[in-house]
């Protein structure tokens, strides 16, 4: 038996799973049964009958499992001797297919010795790779541009949704920008601190990003370096730490009067304040007219009277409405945000429609959706228009970030408003007028009560709004 030394005081790493001995001169005795990879061909995939052809495998064990690897030849049980694991004469080219499988078993074996004499573990991966015909230091030399169309075609065949397809996609094209840009030469195993400390400098140069942005891209990395990790491709070492930051947004939402000034916006209003900022010219292309102001303001309305989410009520159609059980009209939907392929299961929503909301669902009547809503990016433009002509310009101080420092300013309330406002005044109300968190969390659609009791916090201080209102007359 082939035996191999050990040097003094070198201990045998990567080899505590293997069953090994050592004779009186030092010397490693691989045992068979544990450290040789006992490297075999079997014809397999067969049918019962005998003019059916069979898939040639080498197989081997080690690390207690067995490894298969398709030798890209096919065989009848005629033109394999089973004993000799090699093609009978009767095969056509029989003496280059049996020198197919001779290379194969050397590449093995070779792998083999490798191993033992670099004192490190067997890896099926490695193998497998070596078997194809490629170098092991070729593995990693695939650029991060395939890599990423690879990772992006994985998870649309999962089924990831469209929204976290662009999201992935976005962080592909800042990497691959910032590659080609800057450091042209980075690969998958070159990936360390140092460089993303680079990329993070190159992306806050193309723009001053919010750190919940910044954090968006960490955690897409993370989850690509990750599937690159499982198929096959090799990290460095001191591969780049991906921390994911994320700075909770101070919520905004609007009162009971707010919302009843904001549902108090006419025509009338609306032109006048559209002809004053337009000089009087009218036509001004950045300024929707009333037609759409009108479904913009209906539709925050509509959201600020029943919780729903943008993406829920774009896609809100009269099927959805439902007669409830103790009177009255409702909504039953499943939130569009609890589907993915990570829930196995899905959670159904029912809340109640009042008054003004179907006087909403009333006006649009007729149509493919409740109520039409344009796509998220327009509709909030079209509702700060809508607030600024129903007269939110008083300042209210925000946080907003340069370079990723937190800097305080203050701005028009109605350059802050925007479509989630209307859902955490659904919110804030509710538990201002008593509905319990527990019955708020199904009605919001929360998965978790923890992301319900945020509308305490908003309460509270919706109250203390109150109290001054209520105490102004003291002297």
């Amino acid at each position: 038996m082939r035996q191999y030394r050990i040097e003094a005081g070198f201990p045998l790493l990567g080899t505590e799973h293997l069953d090994t001995t050592l004779d009186n001169r030092g010397h490693l005795n691989p045992t068979p049964k544990t450290i040789m990879l006992n490297v075999q061909f079997k014809l397999r995939k067969l049918r019962p009958d005998h003019l059916s052809q069979g898939r040639v495998f080498l197989t081997c064990y080690f690390n207690r499992s067995e490894f298969m690897f398709y030798t890209s030849l096919n065989a009848t049980r005629s033109q394999w001797d089973e004993k000799k694991q090699e093609f009978k004469r009767n095969y056509d080219g029989w003496q280059k297919a049996n020198m197919v499988l001779d290379n194969l078993r050397s590449i093995a074996k070779t792998y083999e010795k490798d191993c033992i004499l670099g004192q490190k573990p067997l890896d099926a991966a490695v193998l497998k790779f070596l078997l194809q015909g490629k170098k092991e230091s070729d593995r990693n030399q695939k650029p991060l541009s395939k890599w990423y169309e690879q990772f992006i075609e994985a998870k649309t065949t999962e089924g990831l949704k469209p929204a976290s397809i662009r999201a992935h996609n976005a962080t592909k094209d800042h990497l691959l920008e910032f590659i080609a840009k800057k450091e042209k030469n980075v690969s998958l195993d070159t990936y360390v601190d140092e460089v993303h400390q680079r990329f993070l400098t190159f992306l806050r140069s193309k723009r001053d990003y919010h750190p919940n942005y910044i954090g968006a891209i960490h955690k897409n990395l993370k989850v690509f370096f990750s599937y690159c990790a499982e198929n096959g491709g090799k990290l460095s070492p001191n591969h780049a730490r991906l921390k994911r930051i994320y700075i909770p947004p101070k919520r905004e939402f609007l009162t009971q009067e707010e919302l009843k000034k904001w549902m108090g916006l006419t025509k009338e209003t609306y032109d006048a304040w559209y002809m004053k900022v337009s000089g009087g010219k009218g036509g001004y292309s950045n300024l929707p007219t009333w037609e759409y102001a009108e479904k913009a303001r209906d539709a925050f309305t509509f959201q600020a009277l029943t919780g729903l989410r943008h993406s829920d009520l774009f896609r809100l159609t009269p099927d959805h409405i439902t007669d409830l059980e103790g009177g009255g009209k409702g909504l039953k939907f499943i939130p569009q945000k609890t589907t993915s392929v990570r829930n196995k299961a899905t959670r159904s929503v029912t809340v109640g429609l009042i008054a003004p909301a179907l006087e909403i669902v009333k006006k649009y009547e007729g149509g493919l959706f409740v109520i039409p809503v344009p796509h998220m990016h327009h509709y909030n433009r079209q509702l700060s228009y809508v607030a600024e002509a129903a007269g939110f310009t008083e300042l209210v101080e925000v946080v907003e970030y340069v370079k990723g420092v937190p800097v305080s300013v203050q701005k028009p309330k109605y350059e802050t408003i925007s479509s989630h406002i209307a859902r955490h005044t659904f919110g804030t109300i509710s538990r201002v007028l008593g509905i319990d968190l527990s019955d708020l969390k199904d009605l919001m659609g929360h998965s978790d009560i923890r992301t319900t009791t945020i509308y305490d916090h908003m309460a509270n201080e919706y109250k203390a709004i109150k109290q001054l209102d209520a105490w102004k007359g003291f002297k």
